[in-house]
């Protein structure tokens, strides 16, 4: 639209249309000019970015394009020790007045990125708002780091990273693992115990790892299960996170807290993972791949 301006302006001009053959190949240069000046300004102008999810910060700093953000949601709080950042509520929970605040051009988040008011809100005032591919698995992962990239114009770093990330999966099937190790994710806080299904992305991390999730088998997603039903499936390992042994005061008391327990390998060898959080938010990411490379190192120990 700048340039279709500029354009006519010029074409329209008495100095144009007066001027010799010579003076008129000079002010084609001119408009050439200043239509890449317009085209310069347009783009400088989408790089006021607010990421909504950790995943999708996650990328944008995987692809070096941080610059370019101007705020990131709660659950993204860990990049702000790397930069100056504004800090917006929780992703499922955005409001629309501190977003605007901000003047973005762009918003992009995963499909939980919401409430859904909020982002028509948004796009009404003019604010592209991008709602990334969703799905726990690597091709999912590629389709997010694609469309990201897009946002960002970082198409050629996208390559680059998705080749690093295809050679980081093709090494954990290369290191296959003698017997594979049933392993549960178990995440207990707040006065709720929830296991890790399938179609999570601590049961993509698992099987990248060379291990089976028993959870799979019978649902999906997170789910509260009763713990005679763990003692069933009896997991030779599991899972938790850090914020899980500290609202029980340890690992030890951790046990305690939850007795049958003890019946698992699990339980009776203390084989209790500690794992981050930030590797388990939202889909599958570049930390998640990560992760099954240290699980793959301990189940092979």
């Amino acid at each position: 639209m700048i340039i279709q301006i500029i354009r006519v302006s010029i074409m329209k001009s008495n100095c144009f249309l007066n001027c010799n053959k010579g003076n008129r190949m000079v002010m084609k240069k001119i408009l050439l000019l200043l239509c890449i000046i317009a085209v310069s300004a347009c783009a400088h102008a989408a790089d006021r970015i607010i990421s909504a999810g950790s995943g999708i910060t996650e990328i944008i700093y995987a692809l070096g394009a941080q610059k370019k953000l101007i705020a990131v949601d709660s659950t993204s709080r860990q990049y702000t020790t790397k930069d100056t950042l504004t800090v917006l509520g929780y992703h499922r929970q955005l409001a629309t007045e501190p977003l605007l605040a901000l003047n973005p051009d762009t918003l992009v988040g995963s499909q939980e990125m919401g409430p859904q008011s909020t982002l028509q809100q948004l796009a009404a005032a003019g604010v592209n708002v991008v709602i990334a591919p969703s799905g726990n698995n690597i091709d999912a992962l590629y389709a997010r780091i694609d469309t990201i990239a897009k946002i960002t114009g970082s198409q050629k770093q996208a390559e680059v990273l998705k080749n690093n990330i295809h050679q980081s999966v093709e090494e954990l099937k290369n290191q296959s693992l003698d017997k594979s190790p049933k392993v549960l994710f178990m995440l207990a806080h707040g006065g709720r115990v929830m296991f890790g299904g399938a179609g999570t992305s601590v049961d993509e991390i698992i099987r990248l790892a060379g291990a089976i999730n028993p959870a799979a088998d019978h649902f999906d997603s997170y789910k509260t299960i009763s713990m005679e039903k763990i003692v069933e499936l009896q997991p030779d390992y599991l899972l938790i996170t850090q914020q899980t042994v500290n609202t029980h005061g340890g690992i030890d008391e951790f046990l305690k807290a939850y007795p049958l327990l003890n019946e698992t390998p699990a339980g009776k060898n203390k084989a209790i993972i500690l794992v981050p959080e930030t590797a388990l938010i939202g889909e599958l990411g570049i930390e998640s791949i990560k992760l099954s490379h240290q699980l793959n190192d301990t189940f092979s120990g």
